[in-house]
């Protein structure tokens, strides 16, 4: 309730908060326009610049993967993709990016499509995993364990939708949480699946 109240007013006041740099904004109608971005172009010159350069540098990796020279090994993890691809972005004359914006088209440019198609299958298992697991923690009454598998698989499909949008599995900001939550999903799915589960269902671990 804390959480809305203060989404609402920010809204109300109309809110703004600027970088250090001055060219972005945080605020409600900047909000909407990242959004907006997502699906069309916004009339917004940072948004639609942005998106366009994604969009296009996106592009150039689904051709040479899927219909080019690197389907089967992508080009390989030591180099830097952007300058590879063109893309490259300088800020004086310090190169800034080395990988494109969206993690899983990351795998997909360096491994290629087989390597690609195991990340996707990896992470549709462990979806399925998580679901199964809710599944039988509610017919066997642990509601507090099912809420816990809940909770790992809404975070894991938040980092999947972050991870679509940045460089963000590629770092540690996003990369060690990320994996540490992997992990844990993991621990909990096979630990609902010991025998010792099965055998004190009901007790509480």
């Amino acid at each position: 309730m804390i959480g809305i109240a203060l989404i609402i007013l920010a809204i109300t006041v109309d809110a703004e908060f600027r970088t250090d740099d001055r060219s972005r904004s945080v605020s409600p109608q900047a909000l909407v326009e990242t959004f907006e971005s997502i699906f069309q172009e916004t009339g917004a010159g940072y948004h639609d610049g942005s998106r366009r350069w994604r969009l296009e540098w996106w592009g150039d990796i689904w051709n040479y993967t899927l219909r080019g020279e690197y389907f089967w090994t992508g080009k390989g993890y030591g180099i830097n993709l952007a300058d590879a691809d063109g893309f490259q972005v300088f800020s004086g004359d310090q190169i800034v990016l080395r990988s494109p914006h969206n993690s899983h088209l990351t795998f997909l440019a360096r491994s290629g499509v087989p390597g690609f198609t195991v990340w996707i299958a990896l992470q549709l298992l462990f979806a399925l995993a998580l679901i199964q697991a809710y599944r039988k923690a509610r017919r066997q009454g642990q509601e507090d364990l099912a809420k816990l598998n809940l909770w790992v698989l809404a975070y894991w499909w938040a980092f999947m939708v972050n991870a679509g949008f940045d460089v963000f599995l590629e770092g540690p900001q996003g990369g060690i949480w990320f994996w540490s939550l992997f992990g844990f999903g993991l621990a909990l799915v096979l630990t609902q699946r010991s025998p010792v589960r099965e055998r004190y269902g009901q007790q509480r671990i």
